[in-house]
């Protein structure tokens, strides 16, 4: 989660050896909810799952991930704007190390106040828009 391309907090949570889809889900499902309970109004919610981005903007179709939907869409509605967001993997390298770095199969979310060195790292690289940048 950043605030003006800065970091604020993250998460990490093992969703099950489902689908990529519903990972997807879960974690936009979750941010909103810490969005709500954060007071924060305004919330972008960057992914680059296309499928996930289509599911939230139809939200029609009776498959099990349709629960998941609709309860984003019930969450996004108690805040005042929410955009969705659909980027590149390479515009979102930090959600994904964050969701590949997490080897546990705990499903209790874990919380990361602090970016860890990594993290920052890629976080630089996000705003210079350069992945060449290589910290071993």
């Amino acid at each position: 989660m950043r605030l003006f391309g800065n970091w604020i907090e993250g998460l990490q949570r093992f969703f099950g050896r489902g689908l990529a889809v519903n990972s997807e889900l879960w974690a936009i499902l979750h941010f909103l909810e810490i969005a709500k309970i954060r007071g924060y109004t305004k919330v972008i919610i960057e992914f680059d799952c296309m499928v996930a981005v289509d599911m939230i903007k139809e939200c029609s179709g009776s498959t099990p991930s349709m629960t998941l939907v609709r309860k984003i869409k019930k969450v996004s509605r108690q805040i005042s704007k929410v955009k969705y967001q659909l980027v590149n993997r390479k515009c979102n390298m930090v959600a994904d190390w964050l969701a590949k770095s997490y080897l546990s199969n705990d499903v209790n979310l874990v919380y990361i106040d602090v970016p860890t060195p990594h993290v920052r790292k890629l976080l630089l690289e996000e705003k210079l828009g350069d992945s060449r940048i290589r910290i071993n």
